[in-house]
């Protein structure tokens, strides 16, 4: 799951930090999170957009598993608060 992030115009650094600090420790919350990736190298996303947020599952049975999960309510408590908008692409190889 690739996600494109715009953040709230009135959102902290320290609150945006709290956010991606939080996403990193995802897999210790739900064990079928491999990795998340969230360091920019190049960015070409639409205006505003500043951030993305990559996270790889074991299978796609345990990305249907993460949705409403407790992980995910965790996260979203911090993330949703300052998101603006994001654009979310699922892929699979």
């Amino acid at each position: 799951r690739s996600s494109d992030l715009k953040w709230k115009v009135d959102a902290t650094p320290e609150q945006i930090k709290a956010v991606v600090d939080a996403v990193q420790q995802l897999p210790a919350k739900y064990p079928g999170l491999k990795r998340v990736w969230t360091k920019n190298l190049k960015f070409q996303g639409q205006e505003g957009f500043k951030q993305a947020i990559v996270m790889e599952f074991d299978s796609q049975d345990a990305l249907k598993k993460y949705e409403n999960s407790a992980a995910q309510k965790w996260w979203y408590g911090l993330y949703l608060p300052v998101r603006d908008d994001s654009r979310t692409d699922d892929v699979t190889n």
